[in-house]
């Protein structure tokens, strides 16, 4: 049986890969960082450099499937507050065990191996840069915190019970297989509910209203994080 997924596959890509690049002006069209932004955290975008700038809208984007909410993280570990911000260091896809997997399939053998290796799929460097970065910024003083945890991911996280993780979501663990094209991936992720012990009971609109809280924060250790990587 072949197990190589059909050529349009990679030929959707490349459609969708040249649209983006040929939106952008010359300095742009080779970036050195892509940052996915989740629940509260779409002002980052205001932060950036207004010259060059390009939006793009997502409607516009070819073979762009429909944007859905992301990220919106509950904390099992105790000892986390609403707001603190973690840093993965490791991920497990629960959801996964029912075939909610990004390497479901034909493999695409243009995008690489069949089976990447993802022991590393943080990269530690970039987790270190994060912590140097809280410190310089003077966070370490402050209420919220900085941690490095493990996110578990389902399909439904009500009713999660505490197991041997730190944060429980049911999305942002699918993009990390891009470690297998040799990208350096950092995570990182605020919590924003507190599930221990069945605590958390926040509907969407709390959701975000605890990520504007702790986006200011969150946004000026992104930004650190990224200078950082181009001064280096």
């Amino acid at each position: 049986m072949d197990t190589a997924a059909s050529p349009g596959v990679f030929q959707r890509a490349t459609e969708t890969c040249l649209y983006l690049r040929s939106s952008l002006p010359l300095e742009l069209r080779n970036p050195l960082v892509a940052i996915v932004c989740g629940s509260g955290l779409g002002g980052l975008v205001e932060t950036i450099h207004p010259e060059p700038r390009v939006e793009t809208a997502y409607a516009s984007i070819p073979n762009f499937p429909q944007s859905t909410v992301t990220n919106a993280a509950g904390g099992l570990n105790p000892g986390y507050s609403v707001g603190d911000i973690v840093v993965l260091n490791d991920h497990l896809n629960l959801a996964g065990l029912v075939g909610v997997h990004p390497l479901r399939g034909p493999n695409a053998n243009d995008f690489g191996v069949r089976f990447p290796p993802l022991s590393d799929a943080y990269d530690l460097e970039l987790r270190r840069r994060a912590h140097q970065a809280w410190r310089e910024l003077g966070h370490d003083k402050q209420k919220r915190r900085l941690h490095e945890g493990v996110y578990a991911f389902l399909r439904d996280k009500s009713g999660m019970p505490v197991l041997a993780f730190s944060l429980v979501t049911n999305s942002a663990v699918l993009e990390p297989v891009a470690r297998g094209n040799d990208a350096a991936i950092q995570g990182m992720s605020k919590a924003e509910l507190d599930e221990y012990l069945g605590r958390g009971k926040a509907s969407h609109e709390e959701v975000l209203e605890a990520g504007r809280e702790a986006a200011k924060d969150m946004q000026e250790l992104v930004k650190r994080i990224v200078s950082d990587m181009y001064e280096a």
